[in-house]
């Protein structure tokens, strides 16, 4: 092989090792079934609209694997089995997840800033979220990853835009490629699929 094939050889491995995630193993016991919580506002304010801030996450959890309900039905579970405090989830609503629903983790959503600003489509954002898996047998913290950036919407010429169907790639947000985001819910997905991404995938 040539000095030059040689190089080109090592900048394809190079490039598709940079793009490898590197993954946090769990501190406890791996789950299998995870149930999305409802996101909470850590020192936002009232002000912050966190309606569409879960959308993708339940799908991104079975991206890697894991059994996750859908998030309307996984809210309704969790107030029906007896949530009632907006801060850490009582062991004994854990607990009864565990025992009468199969649930093994439930993953919190805590934004300490989400700022969107948007016309027919997104324009920028600003973002401090943490994502944290809580094992249902113990209430103890197994998973935990943290999120800080910035988003701003680039000039795009009709050939470079997606179509509304296309989900944006998952890349951590806030580096230096350029994303484009069509909506705060899309922009919310692609976080979801950034953060999740740390998450061991599950062989079946």
């Amino acid at each position: 092989m040539g000095v030059l094939s040689r190089a080109a050889l090592s900048l394809v491995l190079a490039a598709c090792g940079s793009a490898r995630v590197a993954t946090t193993p769990f501190s406890g016991p791996p789950p299998t079934a995870v149930l999305v919580l409802p996101p909470r506002a850590l020192g936002t304010g009232d002000s912050v609209d966190l309606r569409f801030f879960a959308y993708g996450a339940d799908r991104a959890l079975q991206s890697r694997g894991y059994r996750s309900l859908p998030l309307g039905a996984g809210f309704d579970l969790w107030r029906r089995f007896g949530a009632s405090r907006p801060d850490e989830p009582e062991v004994d609503v854990l607990r009864r997840l565990q025992h009468q629903a199969g649930i093994d983790a439930v993953l919190l959503l805590e934004v300490s800033d989400w700022r969107v600003q948007q016309d027919s489509r997104l324009r920028n954002a600003d973002w401090d979220v943490t994502w944290r898996m809580i094992e249902a047998a113990t209430g103890a913290e197994i998973w935990r990853h943290r999120l800080q950036g910035h988003w701003s919407r680039a000039q795009e010429s009709p050939t470079q835009a997606r179509t509304w169907t296309e989900e944006p790639p998952p890349v951590e947000i806030g580096g230096t490629r350029g994303e484009s985001f069509a909506s705060e819910r899309e922009l919310a997905a692609g976080l979801h699929r950034s953060a999740l991404a740390r998450l061991p995938a599950m062989t079946r």
